[in-house]
């Protein structure tokens, strides 16, 4: 903690985040964000969930009929941006960037789709116009996130669904595929203690500082 405090490489006028930090640490460094930074600091706590690749080969995923499964169309990218904390950051351009390079999965309503389907590796590209009921893609940290779900769709098992889909797309791009859930989201933690094919990690402690741009 000494070198830290010391540290010419991290300029502390700027805001700063810490990732994953042990739990020794936490009220050390978050107390030392708070004398260096004049703005707002916060902290995060939840646990990560790891998925296992072996327990997924050869496990078909199957979406139910009246739904359709793709990668997130111009649509889709704003809401997710509009309803995130990245919202005042980062431009819709900025944003889709990113997005284009990581997987951001998509649930539409599809009344053509009379049947269930088994969900292929490779998932078709939603219309720019088509409107997704449930989001989630993978955050600037590496991890599952950003997820959105209209209210009547938590309880149906389409939450498991969509991580499950985005995490094996993590891992065919060679990605650790995680979700780290905040110990306030108990209906997403039911969900991922009840998701087959996922461990139960470490606890995820997360400290950082803003200028009132990334309060959650």
């Amino acid at each position: 903690m000494k070198l830290l405090n010391k540290t010419r490489l991290l300029d502390w006028t700027l805001p700063t985040s810490f990732l994953h930090l042990p739990a020794p640490l936490v009220d050390p460094i978050t107390q030392m964000l708070q004398r260096k930074f004049t703005g707002h600091t916060h902290t995060w706590r939840g646990t990560q969930f790891i998925m296992d690749k072996k327990s997924q080969k050869g496990v078909p995923l199957r979406c139910p009929s009246g739904y359709r499964l793709a990668h997130l169309g111009k649509r889709g990218i704003t809401l997710m941006l509009k309803t995130s904390q990245f919202s005042s950051v980062y431009t819709l351009a900025e944003f889709q960037d990113f997005s284009a390079n990581v997987p951001c999965v998509g649930l539409f309503l599809d009344p053509s789709q009379k049947e269930d389907y088994t969900v292929d590796k490779k998932l078709p590209q939603a219309d720019d116009a088509d409107f997704p009921i449930l989001y989630v893609a993978v955050c600037y940290s590496g991890a599952i996130g950003m997820l959105g779900c209209d209210e009547n769709h938590w309880q149906d098992g389409l939450v498991g669904l969509l991580v499950q889909v985005c995490g094996r797309l993590m891992a065919d791009m060679g990605l650790i595929s995680n979700i780290c859930v905040q110990d306030s989201n108990v209906t997403l933690r039911s969900v991922m203690d009840l998701l087959p094919g996922w461990e139960t990690g470490s606890a995820v402690t997360r400290a950082w500082t803003c200028d009132g741009t990334l309060c959650p």
